[in-house]
């Protein structure tokens, strides 16, 4: 597994880097994200019969229990979400209606509160599948149902948190920890093009993003952490969002 773990990290590093030596903007984010996911998603394929081995991964289409709580995403990834949606009116309404409610949370509040991802769509499918977060890849179940349990009883959840992932308990750690090292790969090519590597939640930092379109630039260039929109509230040195001025007639 460290193996598996170690090219997670080198490759996604590698190729993120190579990304961010892109000429635009835009292309530099999409490509370092990009890079960093398909770290992922080689490194998963590798292992990915081993811990089916010790039982079926049971997530499919249109499951989506584990889609009400807070993601975490690199600036890099969040800016190159920013940039698909910002011109998809329907998704980009979602992210400013929803950013709001969710900004001033903690993870715990959100799970409690059941909001979904604004990119859920009704048959419980990922409307940005295919530039999904890394942290989105690694959540991975062998049991529907406790699934659901969980998210209708999000204090117990916590509560066990720290034994979720004893064998051969439901939710695998080996994603978890793949998504871990190809993220930790992705912080490094940033942390060298001296770009912030603060911890943000996605549908927060997306809403100042799409606010905000030119902070992007900014932030690719590190001049702005998105500090608005690290994940955990407490740590934000403003209040997270003002209320939507999204034009809802677009």
């Amino acid at each position: 597994m460290r193996n598996t773990l170690d090219a997670a990290r080198l490759r996604a590093r590698a190729a993120a880097t190579d990304g961010l030596r892109l000429p635009d903007r835009a292309s530099r984010a999409a490509a370092a994200r990009r890079g960093a996911s398909d770290a992922f998603e080689a490194a998963w394929a590798m292992r990915r019969d081993e811990v089916e081995r010790g039982g079926a991964i049971a997530c499919a289409a249109g499951c989506a229990t584990c889609c009400h709580q807070h993601v975490a995403v690199a600036l890099v990834e969040a800016v190159a979400i920013a940039d698909v949606i910002a011109g998809d009116t329907r998704l980009a309404r979602r992210v400013a209606e929803a950013a709001p409610r969710i900004g001033s949370l903690t993870a715990l509040e959100r799970r409690r509160a059941r909001i979904p991802c604004p990119f859920l769509e009704a048959d419980g499918r990922c409307g940005i599948y295919e530039t999904r977060p890394i942290r989105c890849r690694g959540v991975h179940s062998r049991d529907v149902e406790l699934c659901r349990s969980q998210t209708e009883f999000p204090d117990a959840a916590a509560a066990e948190r720290a034994v979720r992932h004893e064998v051969p308990h439901a939710f695998p750690l080996a994603p978890v920890q793949i998504a871990d090292a190809a993220l930790t790969g992705l912080a490094l090519a940033q942390q060298d093009a001296g770009i912030a590597t603060d911890t943000l939640e996605l549908v927060t930092a997306l809403g100042l993003l799409l606010r905000h379109p030119e902070r992007a630039k900014a932030a690719m260039a590190g001049l702005d952490d998105l500090a608005e929109a690290r994940l955990d509230p407490d740590a934000r040195p403003v209040a997270a969002m003002d209320a939507p001025t999204y034009n809802r007639g677009a």
